[in-house]
Formats: structure tokens, sequence, C-alpha cells
């Protein structure tokens, strides 16, 4: 009798256990925010908590708190229930820190971290009261209320954020480092590390150019070797992949932005002591890699 009862004893707390996991796995991941309603490559997402990589198809759901990545050749678009867009190049990992929305009140806070690569961002604007919208970078915050942007994460040291539409504001991620700036359309700056965002400058053309071919979105689902793209034509994905992916010939990235640089003012050096008058020297920023499909 005694061995019974501990026997049910046992299956009853492992019944608890569970069902405890599961409502914690529920909790975690709560309702889809947005979906995957774009991609092509490989491209994968995974949920707080988990290891397990789920790679992408049309339609999958992408809930709060979940990361996504592309891979080499890669990209994928992810439509958000506000209407939002992101469009994540090749080589890119996003994080989703806090998406809430609630329609009736016209509200709408979103926070995401951009940990590495290219996102280009088209955002609807909302005006309820607390609504805002965040991207992070290893190296600066950028707010705005409803636009089109481009971040790059050239590497932990150094983002660029360019303006498309509206307005863009950026700061360093250091709440110790004062100074903000606001990017009008086809402006832009960079921020390194510890450092102000650069004044805003007019964006080169050939580099807003390659950032929006790589940060484009395909018209068609991904490639013929996915089984929900079978019934896609090959030249209508051909015809897709090339108008969205074919870099015309321009200069390579750092080309431009060496070239850039000569029309920002320089870092001014921070004294660690009032009484001294520190020597006046340029900041040391990483050199940026070149461009998808180019060489030096």
């Amino acid at each position: 009798m005694i061995k019974r009862k501990t026997d049910f004893t046992v299956v009853i707390l492992f019944l608890i256990l569970t069902l405890g996991l599961v409502t914690n796995a529920w909790a975690v991941k709560g309702n889809p925010i947005g979906e995957v309603s774009s991609f092509y490559g490989d491209v994968k997402d995974r949920h707080k908590g988990e290891v397990k990589w789920i790679p992408a198809k049309l339609g999958l759901d992408i809930y709060q708190y979940d990361t996504v990545k592309t891979e080499k050749k890669s990209k994928v678009r992810i439509v958000f229930e506000d209407g939002s867009l992101l469009n994540l190049s090749e080589d890119t990992e996003l994080e989703i820190k806090e998406h809430i929305y609630t329609p009736k009140e016209k509200r709408r806070v979103s926070l995401f971290a951009l940990l590495r690569g290219k996102m280009r961002v088209f955002c609807q604007r909302f005006a309820g009261r607390g609504s805002r919208f965040q991207v992070e970078t290893p190296t600066a915050v950028i707010g705005i209320r409803g636009t089109e942007f481009i971040i790059w994460v050239v590497n932990s040291e150094l983002t660029i954020v360019i303006c498309l539409q509206d307005e863009v504001f950026v700061r360093n991620i250091d709440k110790k480092v004062v100074g903000e700036v606001t990017l009008k359309p086809n402006q832009m700056t960079k921020v390194g590390v510890g450092v102000p965002p650069l004044e805003p400058t007019i964006v080169p053309e050939e580099l807003r150019h390659q950032l929006e071919i790589d940060t484009a979105a395909y018209k068609m689902p991904p490639s013929s070797a996915h089984p929900e793209a079978a019934e896609v034509k090959p030249a209508e994905v051909e015809e897709a992949k090339e108008e969205a992916a074919v870099p015309p010939p321009v200069p390579s990235a750092s080309e431009v932005l060496k070239e850039e640089e000569t029309r920002v003012p320089e870092f001014q050096p921070i004294p660690q002591n009032p009484a001294e008058v520190p020597e006046h020297k340029p900041p040391i920023l990483p050199e940026p890699p070149g461009l998808p499909g180019h060489t030096h």
C-alpha cells in the first residue's frame, strides 16, 4: 500500500512539473507578434530560453523575445502586427527585446537589439501616449516616431545610421556620453565607442544605393530549394533576385566611407583632468569591411 501511494505521488509530481514547464514556455512565447513574410537562403529563429534554432518558412510566427538571424547570401522580411516591417540583410542577427501593441490606444512600444549586420526599418507612425520605437546596437541607440531608415553595424565599435524618411534620433548607447543628433531624410551619422554621434552629413549616393540593395526584400518567396516555394516559377525568382541583390559597379564601402570621413567634424578629446589641455588628436575608428560583391 505504501509503495502504491509513493508511485502515485511520483506520477502526480511529474505531471505538475510537466504542466509547469509547458505553462512557463507558453508564458515566455505568448501570442505571435509578427511573421516571416519573405525570405531567401538560410534564415533561423530562436525562442527565448531555447537552444534550438527553427528554420524559417513563409508565415513562421515570430514571438516576443525571439532572436532572428540570417547567414551568408540570405535575407528575411518580418512584418509585425502593427504594420511595421524589418528587412534583415545577410549575416545579420536581431533580438526582439520588447514589443507591446495596443491598437485601441494606438500605442506601440518596440525595442530591438541589432547585434550585427544590416537592417532596414519601415515603421508605422503611432501617436498614442507612451509610444516609442527604438533600436540598440553595440554602440548606438536609434529612436524614431514613424519613419524609414537603415542601420549598419559595421562591427562592435562602429554603427552607421541613415535616415530615408521623416526623422531619426541617434545617441551613444553609453548614457554617460552626452550628445544626440537628429537625422533628416538622406542624412547619415556614425557612432563609435564612448563618443557622441558625428554631426549629420549627406549620404553618398553610392553608399545609399548599395545599402538599399543589401537590405531590399525579395518580392518572391524563397528559392525553389524550399518546398513552400515550389509553385513559384524559376524565372520569377531569378528576376526578383536580380532586382534586389545584384550590386551595380560602385566603389567599395571602405572607399566611400574614407572619403566621407574627410567631410565630417573630428571627435574632440575629453579631458580627464580639467586643468589639463590635451593634445588634439582625431579619433581612430575601425576600418569598415568592403560591401558584399566587391574586392579591394
